[in-house]
């Protein structure tokens, strides 16, 4: 709970300081999705936020990704490595 709070503390800074992308053509650096794209493909509100990416060790400000984005580098661990484990499986297993 303590470092949940802490994050919570970071993100906030940072937000302060990295104001959250307007502009209507601005596309997640990973996917390259913009909001129109993200509602044509039915994204829920929530889904269609930015996020504030930051490193969690850190703390610094890394850049606003899309909502599916931040949650893949999440669930992966932010990990270099695990990534280059995904894409390794996927071409191995994708036809």
């Amino acid at each position: 709970k303590k470092c949940k709070k802490e994050q919570n503390r970071i993100v906030t800074e940072l937000k302060k300081q990295h104001s959250t992308p307007t502009d209507k053509d601005y596309a997640c650096p990973i996917c390259k999705d913009t909001q129109d794209d993200m509602r044509r493909k039915g994204y829920t509100k929530r889904r269609l936020s930015w996020c504030l990416d930051h490193d969690h060790i850190t703390g610094a400000f890394r850049g606003y990704i899309c909502n599916i984005c931040n949650t893949g580098l999440s669930n992966l661990q932010d990990d270099i490595e695990v990534l280059k484990s995904g894409i390794r499986y996927l071409r191995n297993n994708i036809p």
